[in-house]
């Protein structure tokens, strides 16, 4: 499911403005005019207004320069109101009801808040960042029966190596072994046991120890 929803990071933010968008269409077009209509209403506009405006102190500074910052400040309003206008007439051309995207969209973001309930997530981020952790998992369990092969030929290798050491071990004590029966004979005599006898015994065994 977390695969199939094709999770992006910061994705479900435009979903919900877009259904918000797209579910208030006549709303947003019934006011969007009404603002249009508002500056560019014939006479009683904002535009025409602020042009009459704008030409009535461009008369005064030329009888007086003391009329000349306000006109300047009426010139940059002028300029804004235009571009404003422009912007909202954009606005209100693209605006369209569109019941297909509104309806992909709202099945899109049902599917985001059936995920977080069902995952007890907060955030896409989060789903985002679940969906990571059972992918390792799922992988982890697919080659588990591969890395339990690759642990148990270690393990041989492992063996196959003590054993050669533990023979080159019994070989060097077999090897010691007169010499050292030959000096405690020795001590013994010494210490007048000339009749004692002294023998080292080795024996193998199936495990492995530090003796």
């Amino acid at each position: 499911e977390l695969l199939a929803a094709q999770l992006t990071p910061g994705m479900q933010e435009p979903l919900e403005e877009k259904v918000s968008s797209l579910s208030q269409v006549d709303d947003i077009r019934e006011l969007a005019s009404d603002a249009l209509q508002l500056l560019s209403i014939e006479e009683h506009g904002l535009v025409d207004q602020l042009l009459r405006l704008r030409s009535l102190l461009q008369q005064l500074t030329q009888k007086s320069i003391l009329w000349q910052e306000s006109s300047d400040q009426v010139q940059a309003l002028s300029c804004e109101l235009e571009d404003l206008y422009r912007t909202l007439e954009q606005l209100f051309e693209n605006v369209e009801s569109d019941p297909q995207a509104l309806q992909e969209a709202e099945d899109r973001l049902q599917l985001l808040y059936q995920l977080q309930k069902k995952h007890q997530k907060n955030s896409v981020e989060d789903l985002i960042e679940l969906q990571a952790q059972l992918e390792q998992e799922l992988q982890l369990t697919a080659n588990f029966d591969q890395h339990l092969t690759q642990l148990d030929q270690k393990i041989q290798e492992l063996e196959t190596r003590l054993r050669q050491q533990a023979d080159l071990l019994r070989q060097a004590r077999l090897k010691i072994i007169p010499d050292f029966e030959q000096q405690i004979h020795q001590l013994l005599t010494w210490m007048g046991m000339e009749n004692a006898r002294f023998n080292v015994s080795l024996e193998n065994t199936n495990s492995f120890g530090t003796y």
